[in-house]
C-alpha cells in the first residue's frame, strides 16, 4: 500500500515539474506580441499551453519509467 502512495507522490511531482519547465520555456516566446492579442489573453494562452505540454511530457516520462520497470520481468523468467 505504501508503494501506491509513493507512486502517486512521484506522479504529482513529475506533473508539476514538467508544467513548470514548460511554462518557463514558453514564457519567453511572448505569444501575445506575435498573435496580436491582449496581454491577459496571451498570458492565459501561455498557462494553458504550459499545462498541456507539461502534462503530455510528464505522461510520456512516467509511461517510459513504467515500461522500463516492467522490462525487468523479461529477464527474471
Amino acid at each position: 500500500m505504501k508503494f501506491i502512495g509513493y507512486q502517486s507522490l512521484i506522479t504529482i511531482v513529475c506533473y508539476l515539474f514538467f508544467i513548470f519547465m514548460s511554462f518557463w520555456c514558453i514564457q519567453d516566446l511572448h505569444l501575445e506580441r506575435h498573435l496580436k492579442m491582449h496581454e491577459m489573453q496571451g498570458k492565459l494562452l501561455i498557462v494553458i499551453l504550459s499545462i498541456v505540454s507539461g502534462y503530455l511530457l510528464s505522461s510520456f516520462v512516467l509511461s517510459l519509467m513504467d515500461s522500463l520497470r516492467d522490462l525487468i520481468y523479461i529477464f527474471k523468467s
